[in-house]
């Protein structure tokens, strides 16, 4: 996947699935393979909960026993050298905020790619967005306009995540009709990639649904690790399992 899509500068992407499935681990495993200075929005996780995420990734230890504070002291001296990683970078940026507004998103935005450079944003997730309107429908609408305009206006690729209608029984991947609230989410959206998994299982399938660089239809199998917050491509994981490198003790 990652050879296939180019991060395009000032296109809106979606990251479309159901409701634990795995589209913020998705978008923060893209986060943390970005090459070039990013900034994360939250309207979903706190600062604390995205961060344990990230550390449990980059360490490769049990989320559960970072959230308990049930470390040895190898893991304990690791999960510091992280925090320690995490505070300290400028490339990575990172707003949790309940409340956030397309209006907030923009003016951080503008500032975040002067200032530190940031040329993706990615955001969890764009129903969320605390705009008002005098429906849903009109809501979504409004806000899927605005966050494709920033993202034109600004230079910045946004990868935001979405909501849908329904979960597949068979775990198969939604359809660009099933985007919650509004249509406009299809029509403003440059790709949406699509994730299914069916329920107890860790297999995940991606499917492009909507690309302007022809990538439509393209499909990559994943792996879904809830230990370590990860998604991993299946000859990721393949790999990784093979290694003695890293294992859990």
């Amino acid at each position: 996947l990652d050879r296939e899509l180019r991060y395009t500068p000032g296109d809106l992407w979606l990251v479309a699935a159901a409701t634990g499935v795995g589209k913020s681990t998705l978008l923060q495993e893209m986060e943390r393979r970005a090459t070039v200075p990013t900034i994360f929005f939250s309207v979903e996780m706190s600062r604390q909960q995205l961060m344990d995420r990230t550390i449990s990734a980059n360490a490769g230890i049990d989320s559960w026993k970072i959230r308990r504070g049930a470390l040895s002291p190898s893991e304990l001296a690791m999960v510091m050298a992280e925090v320690d990683d995490y505070e300290r970078r400028d490339d990575h940026l990172l707003v949790d905020n309940a409340g956030l507004t397309t209006a907030a998103m923009e003016s951080v935005l503008r500032i975040a790619s002067v200032r530190f450079g940031v040329r993706i944003a990615y955001l969890d997730y764009i129903q969320r967005l605390a705009d008002k309107g005098d429906s849903e429908y009109a809501r979504v609408t409004a806000i899927s306009n605005a966050v494709a305009r920033i993202a034109r206006q600004t230079g910045v690729n946004i990868v935001a995540a979405a909501q849908v209608n329904r979960q597949s029984k068979d775990g198969e991947p939604p359809r660009k009709s099933d985007l919650r609230d509004s249509g406009y989410l299809e029509q403003d959206a440059a790709a949406i990639l699509a994730l299914g998994r069916a329920e107890g299982s860790t297999d995940v399938k991606l499917i492009v649904r909507k690309s302007r660089s022809g990538l439509e239809g393209y499909t990559v199998d994943f792996v879904f690790d809830a230990f370590h917050s990860r998604i991993l491509e299946t000859s990721e994981a393949r790999m990784r399992d093979a290694s003695p490198v890293g294992a859990d003790s």
